[in-house]
């Protein structure tokens, strides 16, 4: 028998063709109205909206076009993914536009251009430095079906798989993200790399400012500061000038080594070697690329001069921690298992993540359960697979009152280790802090079914067999028991209302 994990849109995937990577905006405001779709071709994209600017520091809309393309660039090897970025033009607030809070505002623009995240945040400045805050909000329910697990299984290789109608869903959908502090020059003072042959201008207005210079794709300008939507930069040959967001990539300032790997020339596996990494070290970045059925790769700064590694030999350091959140997303959406579990991975390691307990721990959650799914998708056996136990581990450790996080682990116990009472004590954890947990409640009835040895029905579809490992944990005296148990946290709940397990565990 084989056990896999199943996420319904990685599934859904398989047969859509995706398009290009893309970013759009959306300002066509007026007071009361929302503007009509941007990317309508893309079913993976998130909103960015203009950061709210208290004490009128002037940054707002600077630090939003800067997410905006720290997103897009995170994400820049995935094709079926777009960022999109509200703000109004000029000197206007959306707040005051689509007269709502701006909490309610952000969700309202993602929901008419049918994104599935909303990023906003506000900024304030004290003593020179800035205070930066981020959310994020998964938007509408579809999402949080398309982040659930699934458990599904096969007699042989290749056999057809079968629903056990065991699942478990990422609790929350909204996330406040631990205030940033960075000066100026932290977030605007960096590499950034053409996107398009763009004009360098001598003002910031495509209307106003006169082209002083070209840039070429690929080449990679200097950033000394920024203003609205535009980059003032400096060229490889000496100009000066301003470019537009629009046309330029904005890597990560600086990248992590994870073991020492090969320096080479150039962006290729068979260029010439020119040195190495060391394990741990921090590099600055000079530019990056992104090379067809290779990958993407970074060019960084080191003692032995610039060279080239691969992406997925690195850790990347983005301007904030909710860029690296939303990649793991959106990586996870389309099915990059590995590379979600990269991204979540580096956020747990961010500095200051650990001041927001319910944020860290679902980074974990989707960390252990995109460990899963890669081994899953491989079309491999996730039985005896135990790489996600740390990650679940932790993320029990860190909020021992989510139940998602307990019937996520329920769900892992059963796929990797084959253990019905295992993921019992999971399950019952989740009722006693929620007893009315639709997705607890799911899994115990699947449980008493496997205990009575039934075929049963998934969600109305035919009838289905359990398992036959699952059934050996009710043999003899030990399955009496454990059959006993079933029934006790069974008798517990009962009568008790269902309630929706994605808003358990909300703040």
């Amino acid at each position: 028998m084989r056990l896999r994990l199943l996420s319904m849109f990685a599934a859904s995937l398989l047969s859509w063709t995706p398009g290009v990577l893309a970013g759009g905006a959306v300002t066509a405001f007026q007071p009361g109205k929302l503007p009509p779709e941007a990317l309508p071709h893309l079913q993976v994209k998130a909103v960015v909206a203009e950061f709210l600017d208290p004490d009128r520091t002037g940054l707002g809309k600077e630090i939003g076009f800067l997410v905006w393309r720290e997103i897009l660039t995170s994400i820049s090897d995935q094709r079926g993914a777009g960022v999109i970025i509200a703000h109004p033009p000029g000197n206007e607030r959306l707040v005051d536009l689509l007269r709502q809070s701006y909490h309610q505002a952000a969700l309202r623009i993602a929901e008419s251009q049918k994104a599935r995240m909303a990023v906003w945040g506000s900024v304030a400045e004290l003593d020179g430095r800035l205070a930066i805050d981020t959310y994020l909000s998964l938007v509408g329910d579809v999402v949080r079906e398309e982040l659930a697990l699934r458990l599904n299984w096969s007699d042989s290789p290749g056999a057809a798989l079968k629903d056990t109608g065991l699942s478990a869903r990422i609790t929350r959908t909204r996330f406040n993200f631990p205030r940033i502090w960075l000066t100026r020059e932290q977030l605007f003072v960096r590499h950034l790399l053409v996107q398009v042959d763009t004009p360098v201008r001598d003002r910031p207005s495509r209307e106003y400012g006169k082209v002083v210079a070209r840039a070429r794709i690929n080449e990679s300008l200097w950033s000394e500061n920024m203003e609205g939507e535009w980059f003032r930069v400096k060229t490889q040959n000496g100009a000066a000038g301003y470019v537009n967001a629009w046309d330029v990539y904005v890597p990560p300032r600086q990248v992590e080594s994870l073991g020492k790997d090969a320096l080479t020339s150039l962006p290729a596996v068979d260029a010439k070697k020119i040195g190495a990494t060391a394990a741990g070290t921090k590099y600055p970045v000079l530019s990056s690329r992104y090379i067809d059925k290779v990958g993407l790769w970074y060019q960084i700064e080191t003692p032995a001069g610039a060279g080239w590694v691969r992406a997925f030999r690195v850790r990347t350091h983005f301007s904030l921690p909710v860029v690296h959140f939303a990649a793991g997303l959106y990586r996870y959406q389309l099915g990059r298992y590995e590379e979600a579990a990269r991204e979540f991975e580096q956020f747990t390691r961010l500095e200051g993540v650990q001041a927001d307990p319910a944020s860290l721990s679902t980074a974990y959650q989707l960390l252990g359960a995109s460990q899963l799914m890669g081994v899953s998708k491989a079309r491999k056996s996730v039985a005896g697979i135990a790489l996600h136990d740390r990650a679940l581990q932790q993320a029990v450790v860190i909020t021992p009152y989510d139940p998602g996080a307990y019937t996520l682990r329920a769900v892992a116990t059963l796929a990797a280790r084959e253990s019905a009472a295992g993921a019992l004590t999971d399950v019952a954890k989740a009722l006693e802090y929620d007893p009315g947990n639709r997705d607890a409640r799911a899994m115990l009835d699947r449980l008493q079914l496997l205990s009575n040895r039934e075929v049963a029905p998934v969600k109305g579809g035919p009838a289905v067999p359990p398992p036959v490992l699952f059934q050996q944990d009710f043999k003899g005296a030990t399955g009496a028991s454990l059959r006993r148990n079933i029934e006790q946290v069974s008798a517990r709940y009962s009568g008790v209302p269902v309630t929706d397990a994605a808003t358990s565990g909300q703040r």
